[in-house]
Order: C-alpha cells, then sequence, then structure tokens
C-alpha cells in the first residue's frame, strides 16, 4: 500500500509538484509522530519505546526493502556506498541521542521545539553552500517570512531566556547540524541510494542503539497493551512512512526547500492538537501560522515563475 501511494506521486508529471507534494505528506504524518509518541512514552520508559519504535521500523522497512525484488541491485549498491551508509547511521544515532538528552536536560518541552527550528536554518546554509542550490533573490523574501512564522508559532510563551541557558540548549545545537549535515549527504547521494535502503539503513542503526540502551539501563521488554498500540501505529506512521516520504522528496526538490516545508510542521500540529485534544491556538500562533504560510506560497509562486520563464527561453533558442 505505501509502495503504491508513493508510486503514484512519483509518476506524476512536473517533478517539483512531487518533490512539494512528498514534502507536504511527509509534514503532516510527521505531526501524529508526537501524538503517538507522547502517549507511548507516558507508559513505557525510553529505552523500552526506542526498542519497539525503532525495532517495528527496521522490520517494516527491511520488508518493504526486499519486496522490491532487486536483491542484487540492492547488494551492489551496498557494497558501493557502504562508507555513506555507516557514516549516515553514526549521524542518525547522534541526532537521535543527543534529541532524547535534550529532553531530558530542558524541562520546557516547547523550549526544545523552538531551538529545532535551527534545522531548516542550517540546511538552507549548507544546500546553498555546499549542494549550490540556486534560489532567486526574490524568494529570500517568502524565505525569511516562513522562518519568521515558524518561530512565531512555535515560541514557548511561559519561557524565559534562563530555559535557553544551559546544557540542553547545546544538544539542541548538535542535534540541529548533526541533522542538516545527514539531510544533505542523502541530497547527493539519493539519486544513487534508493530510499527504502536509507531508510532500513537508519533504522538498523537507531536499533542497534535501542538495544544497547535497553542493556545498558536493564529495563523489561514488558509494557502496557495502550502503550504498545501507540507504539506501532506511531512507528508505522513515523520511521516507516514519514521518513520515506522525506527521503523521495529530496530526489525531486532541493534540500533547503524541502527542510523549510516540513519546518511548518507546527502550524499541522496546531490542528491536530485542536482534532484530539480540543485545544484551541493562541493568537500569536494562528498570525505565525498565518506568516509561514504567505511565506511559502511566495516562494512556490517566484519558483514556478522562474521556471515558466527558463522553460520558455529553452523554447525561444531551439
Amino acid at each position: 500500500m505505501i509502495q503504491c501511494g508513493l508510486f503514484f506521486i512519483v509518476n506524476m508529471h512536473s517533478n517539483r509538484s512531487k518533490g512539494y507534494i512528498l514534502s507536504i505528506l511527509a509534514t503532516i504524518f510527521f505531526c501524529h509522530i508526537y501524538i503517538f509518541s507522547k502517549k507511548a512514552m507516558e507508559l513505557s520508559t525510553i529505552p523500552q519505546f526506542c526498542f519497539y519504535w525503532f525495532g517495528i521500523s527496521f522490520i517494516i522497512n527491511s520488508t518493504l526493502l526486499f519486496a522490491t525484488k532487486k536483491v542484487k541491485e540492492i547488494t551492489t549498491t551496498i557494497k558501493h556506498h557502504y562508507k555513506t551508509l555507516l557514516l549516515l547511521g553514526f549521524l542518525e544515532i547522534i541526532i537521535t541521542v543527543s534529541f532524547f538528552s535534550a529532553i531530558h536536560f530542558i524541562p520546557n518541552t516547547a523550549v526544545t521545539g523552538m531551538l529545532g527550528n535551527l534545522f531548516p536554518i542550517f540546511t538552507t546554509i549548507l544546500g546553498i553552500t555546499v549542494l549550490k542550490e540556486q534560489i532567486h533573490p526574490l524568494e529570500y523574501i517568502g524565505l525569511t517570512a516562513a522562518f519568521i512564522g515558524i518561530i512565531i508559532t512555535s515560541f514557548p510563551e511561559e519561557a524565559s531566556w534562563v530555559d535557553f541557558m544551559n546544557g540542553g540548549t547545546i544538544l539542541i545545537i548538535i542535534n540541529c547540524l548533526t541533522a542538516a549535515i545527514a539531510t544533505i549527504i542523502i541530497k547527493h547521494k539519493i539519486q544513487k541510494i534508493p530510499p527504502f535502503l536509507l531508510n532500513t539503513n537508519r533504522a538498523i542503526a537507531l536499533f542497534i542503539y535501542a538495544i544497547s540502551a535497553l542493556v545498558l539501563t536493564d529495563a523489561t521488554l514488558k509494557v502496557p497493551q495502550a502503550a504498545m498500540t501507540n507504539i506501532v501505529i506511531g512507528a508505522i506512521i513515523g520511521p516507516v512512512i514519514a521518513i520515506n516520504l522525506v527521503y523521495y522528496s529530496l530526489k525531486y526538490i532541493e534540500a533547503s526547500r524541502a527542510t523549510v516545508v516540513q519546518s511548518s510542521k507546527g502550524l499541522v500540529l496546531i490542528l491536530c492538537t485542536y482534532l484530539y485534544w480540543g485545544e484551541l491556538p493562541k493568537l500569536y500562533q494562528v498570525i505565525g501560522g498565518v506568516v509561514t504560510l504567505l511565506g511559502l506560497l511566495h516562494m512556490s509562486y517566484i519558483e514556478n515563475r522562474e521556471h515558466k520563464r527558463r522553460k520558455q527561453q529553452k523554447v525561444q533558442k531551439a
């Protein structure tokens, strides 16, 4: 079913449309990760949660990978790119450990979410400087507006600046920078390494980490049924569907654009919070959401306009 959905999208006419649709879908699925993981971790320890979460991800992604019936091609790809896969696996462990450690050190989780907005900023900078991604000067207006809107939407209302001044802040910076580096590497290699292989590699690395954490903390495998239900649903939505959508989106659009779109998840999360818990968004969150949407629409408009202009120039030259 997952493969059928991806097949339908990737066979659309416009590559740009594919990339943006995949990024938007990834954003929607990512928002549900917060909901199901929060419910699961209320009833289980982090090592227990990670063991089942990443274990399920590993099993499903491995099954999907070998369901493509391209075992020889997969083996050849691993042989040629094993250094990249090992590096990405190591980076994913750093990303995960720094993220959960930051949550432990920062009392206010809203501050963690706020600082997490450094990820699209780092990715955009690296995308432009390392991958030489081209952004029209007018797009920077929309890019800036989107970033401002994202920050406004996720700003922790009751937090003080003291909440930002601790060791957790350094961990979040490490997390965002490492995630940005991993995204740039994936974007560079995405045409050579299939998304399902990248995701399976990620799942293996994180499952190994989860097993290590379980052994070191001497935790049991027994968790309540309610926790397991949320873990299964969340693991399918997150590490399987959402991450694959992210990797596929990078095949069609720049890393900088993909991460900006995915960072607007705060908007969808506000809607999900209302639907699940009946909590209405604050006025500043609505304002931030509108600013973010206007910024993204501006970027899309300028990009489409320039794409049409370049296409017309090619036709005229021909």
